[in-house]
């Protein structure tokens, strides 16, 4: 077991370990100028559930999120991510970042992240598709749409919780892979960057959909083969549900040939 891997979800996490990673979330989130559309209002004020976002074209979407949530009166999500993400400074990791190895979950996180979806306002949030796309720095890093991956659909279906979708554009824009920079060239490096994107916040487009909840029929008889098939069908019906909103957004988003219309 990577002896990085943070310790058992703590949720909500302590005020005392907040203070720090909510500074500096309150800066690095000076680098954006954020259009919600009121829509963090589709934010349940109670209740655990599933959230997760796309298009995954940045490293600020986590902190735009926790930021709505905390304006509703709910505390910040915990972040399901892939193991890379051990990298990060544990400062902002805490203990509320679940990095976990997809092809060889741990047992102990799974069974954390149900134990998590039992609280009252236990939230887990994540992106759908995985990982990011969209490095404007590397033409082989096309921006675009990927695959959805089915767990946050398996997670919600066998826990009961509603899914909360949200829709994020212009984040590709925002010094794309600083977070990779951090450990490279050190933190002088990355504030100068943060200083400079500050003097000139970048619009991010943010819209919080109706939560859904079409995938809380029968869940509680699906088990293996059609619980993977159910995920999978509702994974589907929402990529349409995202793809038919990031169109109206902006409609010269470059969504493949699958979800043109």
């Amino acid at each position: 077991m990577d002896r990085r891997q943070a310790k058992p979800i703590s949720y909500p996490e302590p005020l005392w370990r907040l203070a720090l990673p909510r500074a500096v979330e309150a800066y690095l989130l000076g680098s954006v100028a954020v259009d919600t559309g009121g829509t963090q209002q589709n934010i349940p004020a109670s209740g655990p559930l599933v959230s997760f976002f796309a298009p995954h074209s940045g490293w600020i979407e986590s902190m735009v999120i926790d930021r709505c949530f905390r304006q509703v009166g709910r505390p910040w999500p915990a972040w399901l991510t892939k193991k890379d993400n051990l990298a990060l400074p544990p400062i902002l990791r805490g203990t509320r970042v679940i990095c976990m190895d997809r092809d060889n979950p741990e047992p102990s996180l799974v069974r954390g992240i149900y134990a998590l979806l039992t609280h009252p306002q236990g939230a887990l949030a994540t992106s759908i598709e995985g990982t990011r796309f969209g490095n404007p720095d590397d033409p082989q890093d096309l921006l675009g749409l990927a695959p959805f991956k089915t767990g946050p659909v398996r997670f919600a279906t066998k826990a009961r919780v509603p899914l909360l979708p949200v829709v994020i554009l212009g984040s590709a824009k925002v010094a794309a892979r600083l977070e990779e920079e951090w450990p490279a060239q050190g933190t002088l490096h990355v504030l100068h960057q943060i200083r400079m994107m500050r003097a000139l916040p970048l619009p991010l487009t943010v819209r919080f959909l109706l939560p859904y909840k079409e995938h809380l029929d029968h869940a509680g008889h699906l088990r293996g083969t059609r619980l993977r098939e159910w995920a999978a069908t509702h994974t589907a019906r929402l990529r349409q549900l995202l793809v038919d909103h990031i169109s109206q957004l902006d409609p010269e988003y470059p969504l493949g040939a699958q979800d043109r219309p």
